[in-house]
């Protein structure tokens, strides 16, 4: 398969397959984009490590910090010391009675005249509460009654008063201590000592920690830390050489932009599911609209171009901070896909693309970013929807700028910049992201419809002057078709407008559609004033054909040697289709003896009509050429005349590859019905003064092309 075969065989395919070839050319193109780390991050650094070098602050910046919010958060935290729940008395009790039993279980032991004291010293080291040195233990047993008595009384006294304060866990030690002060002065020295060493055991704590409390009332005292706000004024040092590096370093490298990120497999899923659901949404819906709006692999080239060097310029500008976020010029995308495609397509693809602009933007300016470009966009692509001149572009940065500076004024909040270089600032960059906007939408609309052969509004404004040379010239060497394509162009741009195809394209198209006759003017019978017709001298149908046929090749030869748009040549090729020069194959046939004639010498070389707009000059130019011929009476007859060439086209075939619809061709007949209605009107005849009579009318008129037999007058 040669190249130009190929060529063909892909501007041919379905809508499915141009949407995927933009399904997948975008997602890739967009996830390469995101995860590629540039402009490289100069600092690779890790909190703990000794620093080799030395950084400042590009620009100033005011963040919330994490970090240091988080240390005062555990200070305030730390500050609450742990919650105890009160006394509770039940453990007092619980102890009184256990000490109870002990010295009676003591007592006991001291009257039991078959144990040995070391029977006696190891039973009672069983008692968990009880740790006595053997010193205690002789004075225990050789107390005489009276005394233990007194001594047992006197321990569970002082023990009964211990347990009635608050004792904390960590406070035992000090209650166990503070016994002694509870013992009557009864009691000598060291029967105080065996008092406090028999009922220290059974001191515990009776106030025990309340964890729950204690969480919530650090949880409070953390959630009232404000969080810390940390400036750093441009040219600052951020790190110095030598110097460990913090957290809290990490921390304003990151918010300044300067610390390197480190991207794996997941990053590249992420970016690339995000990539592949915008340029499906993308895709789904350029795939549901007209071909002529995008079914052109140039415009699907265009939209690739536009959103990579977007996308790349952003990733530059957007990380940089919110003033170089204000210089973005998405608007001059949008602009430029608006001039191409229509606002709406331009919209879609400017709404997919800020979700990456404000990703780019992070978390805290996300919103605010995403707002400011689809509002500077959408107002820029409106504004250049339907543009025919140059300096309807002043208009449309004029519109930008209000919109830029109003979406600056809703997100400035509560405390505006009082500083007069501030405000400067802010109403510079939306002045200025409005002018470079507009400057390189221009650029671009210059470079796309040259490079890419994308027809622009002001290219068929700049063809639909008079003075240009082929307007000229058909003007004064067939002065008849002029005026012909003149009533063809204002049908054409009607039923373009009333069927929503391009009406400039339609009128413009028009006008040069029959340019081939300025090759041989006087072969064509609107031409043909005061002259005879030079087919009756030549006599021959078959030559006749030949020249009637020839200046559809000849009009798309000047087309091309005077770098007409491609648009205009192809309306140029099929405003005939492939119909046949009736009246001379009839001719044909009638001097053939046999009444047979080859058909292909007299049918026009095609191809069909691939457009609406060239499906309309072609209605068009049939539909004017049989109404001046016949020149109904009546409008029932005008509309009987305009459905039959409707008929003839449609059942030949000739309106299938237009994209036309039956609904579509009803306005169309309604728009011709309408201006040739009052172009062929009836007239009345005025008397002369002289008694001459009138001048007989012309006995006949022929038709070059039309598949229309010529009447008798």
């Amino acid at each position: 398969m040669g190249l130009s075969a190929l060529m063909q065989k892909i501007r041919q395919a379905p809508p499915v397959a141009r949407a995927a070839v933009l399904f997948v050319s975008l997602t890739a193109i967009l996830t390469a984009l995101l995860v590629w780390d540039f402009p490289p991050r100069q600092y690779a650094l890790q909190a703990g490590e000794v620093s080799r070098v030395r950084i400042s602050a590009p620009r100033s910046l005011t963040y919330n910090s994490a970090s240091r919010t988080r240390e005062a958060q555990d200070k305030a935290a730390a500050a609450i010391t742990d919650v105890y729940d009160a006394p509770d008395p039940q453990i007092g009790r619980q102890q009184l009675t256990r000490a109870q039993s002990v010295l009676n279980y003591l007592d006991s032991l001291r009257h039991d005249p078959y144990l040995t004291f070391a029977d006696k010293q190891r039973q009672i080291g069983d008692l968990p509460e009880l740790s006595l040195s053997n010193a205690v233990l002789s004075q225990t047993l050789a107390t005489d009654d009276a005394r233990w008595a007194l001594i047992a009384r006197e321990s569970l006294g002082a023990l009964e008063q211990v347990m009635r304060s608050e004792v904390r866990p960590e406070q035992v030690g000090d209650a166990r201590a503070s016994l002694r002060r509870f013992v009557s002065r009864e009691l000598n020295t060291d029967e105080t000592v065996l008092v406090s060493e028999l009922a220290r055991g059974f001191v515990v704590a009776n106030s025990l920690p309340n964890p729950e409390r204690t969480t919530a009332l650090r949880d409070q005292a953390r959630r009232a830390v404000p969080p810390v706000s940390i400036t750093i004024r441009q040219d600052e040092t951020v790190l110095r050489e030598g110097e460990v590096i913090t957290t809290g370093t990490i921390e304003a490298l990151e918010q300044l932009g300067l610390l390197q990120t480190r991207g794996g497999l997941r990053e590249i899923a992420g970016q690339g599911l995000l990539a592949g659901l915008l340029s499906a949404v993308l895709a789904f819906y350029f795939m549901t609209q007209p071909p002529d709006i995008w079914g052109q692999w140039r415009r699907i080239s265009l939209i690739l171009a536009l959103s990579t060097a977007l996308v790349f310029a952003a990733k530059l500008m957007v990380p940089g901070g919110a003033a170089q976020a204000y210089l973005l010029p998405m608007p001059a995308m949008a602009m430029t896909l608006a001039l191409f495609m229509g606002a709406p397509s331009a919209v879609a693809v400017m709404m997919c693309l800020s979700l990456i602009i404000g990703q780019l933007a992070g978390d805290a300016r996300a919103l605010e970013t995403i707002a400011y470009v689809i509002a500077g966009s959408v107002m820029g692509a409106v504004s250049v929807n339907r543009i025919e001149r140059l300096n309807a572009f002043a208009g449309a940065g004029l519109v930008i700028t209000i919109t830029n500076w109003a979406v600056m004024a809703a997100f400035i909040g509560p405390n505006p910049p009082t500083e007069g270089l501030q405000i400067a600032l802010l109403v510079g960059a939306g002045l200025l992201n409005s002018i470079l906007s507009v400057s390189l939408a221009l650029a671009g609309y210059s470079l796309a419809g040259h490079y890419l052969d994308i027809t622009t509004p002001v290219q068929l404004m700049d063809l639909s002057r008079p003075t240009h040379p082929l307007l000229r010239k058909l003007l004064l060497q067939a002065p008849g078709t002029y005026h012909h394509t003149l009533l063809i162009s204002n049908m054409a741009e009607r039923a373009a407008e009333l069927i929503g195809a391009d009406p400039l394209l339609a009128r413009v198209a028009a006008y040069y559609h029959d340019i081939g006759k300025t090759v041989q003017p006087y072969f064509f019978i609107e031409n043909q004033i005061d002259r005879d017709n030079p087919h009756d001298e030549l006599n021959d149908p078959v030559e006749s054909a030949r020249i009637v046929i020839s200046h559809v090749p000849d009009g798309i030869a000047l087309a091309r040697k005077h770098r007409l748009p491609r648009p205009i040549v192809d309306v140029i090729a099929q405003h005939h289709g492939t119909m046949l020069a009736a009246y001379f194959y009839h001719r044909a046939r009638m001097q053939s003896p046999n009444g047979e004639v080859n058909e292909s010498l007299f049918r026009y070389p095609g191809p069909r009509p691939q457009t609406r707009e060239a499906a309309i000059v072609m209605l068009a130019d049939g539909s004017e050429a049989t109404v001046r011929a016949l020149r109904p009476a009546t409008a029932e007859e005008l509309d009987e005349i305009l459905q039959k060439i409707f008929r003839e086209r449609l059942a030949a075939g000739e309106l299938d590859d237009s994209n036309l619809r039956l609904r579509d061709l009803g306005h169309i007949r309604q728009a011709f019905h309408e201006i040739l209605q009052g172009q062929f009107h009836p007239r009345i005849t005025y008397p002369s003064d002289s008694r001459e009579p009138l001048p007989e009318p012309p006995r006949g008129i022929w038709l070059e092309s039309r598949n229309v037999p010529a009447r008798e007058e």
